[in-house]
């Protein structure tokens, strides 16, 4: 071996076969670059006696003299490592077979770094301690323990790092040694760099852990001396993955009840009631009321979170299996194959894929566009509005400028969702050329099913007016725009279809070049097509009766308006939106994934349209806009059309617009985060933000449990008498 760089170090005791055949994958892999080392822990069979002598000669093994314990021997790998990088590969892991390429090829594109991280479910590049314990939050908060450094898939710079094995002796019984070694390793040096990355070197696994939750649970308090100081830091992400991992361990054993019990106790004595209320009390009642959950239904939601931490697949397949995907319909539109078609299933858009016609891991463009799985909307939002004058809110994001006003044309503004100012601002950007056109959403000769087009004239636009409280799908006029012959177009949407839109203009140059805006509508939560036929049941309407249908129209809030033809027997129908949205619908008809959504506003988009529910402004009965600008050149054009007298507009503050918002503005991300801690322990993937969410509180937990209890219900027609009955005489 002329220079190596990298040693791969397998610590290991009593696995003769597991051990047996990593070496074996390994061995054709190495280089004059790797060095191979296996340290035996004083194994019954000894490593020695499982190979020939030829491949031994290839590696070099290690024999305790006498079984030292797991942690030790691990530590060991890194404490007798000679060469600058170091890879702890566990005996049992399944490698790829270009694994130690890949880890070469990524160490000498970036050999400063300090550590990488493969098998990462989220590709980020963090630098200093504050990065990486944020990224704790974002994963699957239960697996911070096992999956963040542990083993396998972690690479560690030991010429930068080697001076803080300290600490992973010193607290090598908390059985979070190889954390600790990190964190107290970056929070001493904030210019570190970790690469966490999405590059597959083992093969997923549904291997149990073989490490003892008993033991991990008596060493936790000594992971919180540790960082005493960082306490703040760490409460709302290491130390919260770290509590929820031992709960997790409970709810998804086999244990008969009293078993449980015991055990949860354990957990309390050893953690601390204060620590546990601390960091989960919404998920301890939980916990509690999961040990009397009869045996059957466990077995069931356990079967089905197996089955859902399978689908490790490349297409958007992934997104559906684990209730991630918002029917933007914008991953129809990038697939080369044309493999995806948007359905209407259960009430909802939802992609099919033909298995036959995909290309699987040689593509991925449909995961690549998919906002469902989250997408880091604060730095996004950094690098596409850059102008001097941008201001930043917690709860708006990025913005130059926040206004109220509304259409000059009396017509428009009257039979639009608030005010007309999206309406109006159109047909103003194209009867002056500034756009060919703009992507808006009508409805089809039906007059209920809502369809999205290019919009290029008045008339046009002017369909497409008022608000869809129903799923609409964008796909196709994606590649429209690219085809048209026109050079400049908006699009017009609810935030994840800016989300989608934006990413799909990453990696499609034809359609980046010609969109030069995107028009975002706040959204609080979006209704399946079962509200719109729960609609026509309640009121006894028949769809083919239909002529004329809005959700919202006459004024502000408006009233649901439905306009029947000759033939029905029923007089039109117009019932305020006030009487019949919330009160009627509820939480019956929400979609899944729009209870895990955190983007208001629309934080992506040039520019926010929507409704402003506070005095003055409620008090106009025909309608008020508000809107928030996110770059000058938007705000300078909005200006231009109110010299022009097509739009009224004046300034507003953030705090008022907040406050306009604030039932679904303020909880929105505290709840997300709890249907997302319900949705892991059942084992789906959730979204990941490079935002920080709330911590839950227990009347969230509630709320939630209530609203999927009302979902369970509205999802099933059959249970809709339940839903009459309460709505009786509304």
């Amino acid at each position: 071996m002329s220079n190596p760089i990298l040693t791969i170090g397998i610590p290991t005791y009593k696995r003769p076969e597991q051990i047996q055949r990593t070496v074996r994958i390994l061995l054709p892999q190495l280089t004059d670059e790797t060095i191979l080392v296996v340290y035996d822990n004083c194994s019954p069979v000894p490593v020695s006696s499982l190979f020939s002598e030829e491949e031994k000669r290839l590696f070099t093994i290690k024999l305790n003299r006498t079984n030292i314990g797991g942690d030790a021997n691990i530590v060991g790998v890194l404490y007798n490592c000679d060469t600058k990088w170091c890879w702890t590969l566990g005996d049992d892991d399944l490698l790829r077979e270009d694994a130690v390429d890949v880890v070469l090829a990524h160490i000498k594109k970036n050999p400063d770094f300090s550590f990488f991280k493969f098998n990462s479910p989220l590709g980020k590049e963090t630098h200093g301690l504050v990065d990486v314990a944020k990224l704790c939050k974002q994963r699957s908060s239960y697996s911070v323990h096992s999956r963040l450094t542990f083993m396998s898939t972690s690479i560690y710079n030991m010429e930068k790092m080697r001076d803080y094995l300290f600490y992973y002796y010193r607290y090598m019984s908390t059985m979070n040694g190889q954390n600790i070694f990190l964190f107290k390793y970056l929070e001493a040096n904030e210019d570190a760099v970790c690469l966490f990355t999405e590059t597959s070197i083992v093969e997923d696994s549904d291997n149990a852990p073989t490490w003892s939750y008993e033991d991990l649970i008596v060493g936790c308090p000594l992971l919180f001396h540790a960082f005493k100081e960082k306490r703040k830091l760490f409460d709302r992400t290491v130390f919260v993955g770290t509590t929820f991992g031992y709960f997790h361990g409970i709810f998804f054993s086999n244990m008969k009840l009293l078993q449980r019990v015991k055990w949860f106790f354990f957990v309390i004595r050893n953690y601390g009631l204060i620590n546990t209320i601390r960091y989960h009390g919404g998920l301890l009642t939980m916990y509690i009321i999961s040990m009397f959950i009869p045996r059957g239904i466990m077995n069931r939601i356990k079967e089905y979170r197996r089955e859902v931490m399978k689908s490790h697949v490349m297409n958007i397949d992934y997104t559906v299996k684990n209730k991630l995907c918002t029917g933007c319909g914008v991953c129809e539109d990038v697939c080369p194959k044309s493999a995806i078609a948007i359905r209407r299933i259960d009430g909802e858009h939802r992609p099919a894929v033909s298995e036959d016609l995909c290309l699987g891991e040689k593509c991925g463009k449909c995961l690549k566009v998919c906002p469902g799985i989250g997408i880091n909307l604060k730095q996004k939002a950094s690098i596409f509005f850059t102008d001097e004058s941008v201001k930043e809110d917690k709860y708006i994001g990025r913005y130059v400028g926040l206004h109220t006003g509304y259409s000059l044309d009396e017509e428009v503004r009257y039979h639009s969702a608030s005010g007309g100012l999206v309406t109006q601002f159109l047909i103003y950007l194209l009867e002056n050329k500034i756009i060919d056109g703009a992507v808006v959403t009508g409805y089809k000769e039906d007059k209920i099913t809502p369809y999205s087009y290019i919009a290029k004239t008045r008339d046009d636009v002017i369909k497409a007016r008022s608000s869809k409280y129903c799923p609409v799908a964008l796909n196709v006029v994606g590649n429209d725009i690219v085809r048209d012959e026109g050079k400049k177009f908006v699009i017009v949407g609810v935030p994840c279809h800016i989300q989608g839109f934006r990413k799909r203009a990453s990696i499609d140059r034809r359609f980046n070049e010609k969109i030069i805006g995107y028009f975002a509508l706040y959204c609080s939560s979006g209704r399946s097509f079962n509200a719109q036929d729960y609609i026509f049941k309640h009121y006894h309407v028949k769809k083919e009766d239909i002529r004329y249908f809005q959700f919202r129209d006459n004024g502000c809030l408006g009233s649901l308006t439905i306009e029947l033809n000759g033939i029905s027997k029923l007089k039109n129908l117009r019932v305020p939106y006030v009487k019949y949205y919330g009160p009627l619908l509820r939480s019956f008809f929400k979609p899944h994934r729009c209870l895990t959504c955190i983007d208001h506003y629309g934080e992506l988009a040039d520019i926010c349209f929507g409704d402003i529910h506070i005095k003055p402004y409620s008090d106009d009965m025909i309608g008020i806009s508000s809107w928030i600008v996110r770059s000058e050149y938007w705000e300078n054009l909005l200006k231009k059309a109110s010299e022009d007298g097509f739009i009224h507009m004046d300034d507003l503050n953030a705090h008022t617009l907040n406050e306009s918002q604030k039932v679904m503005l303020y909880p929105k991300k505290r709840k997300a985060a709890a249907v997302a801690r319900m949705d892991k322990l059942i084992g789906r993937q959730t979204p990941i933000y490079d935002k920080q969410l709330e911590n839950p509180t227990l009347k969230d937990y509630i709320s939630e449990i209530i609203c999927h209890a009302q979902r369970f219900i509205g999802s099933h027609k059959s249970l809709w008498w339940i839903i009459e009955a309460i709505n009786k005489g509304k």
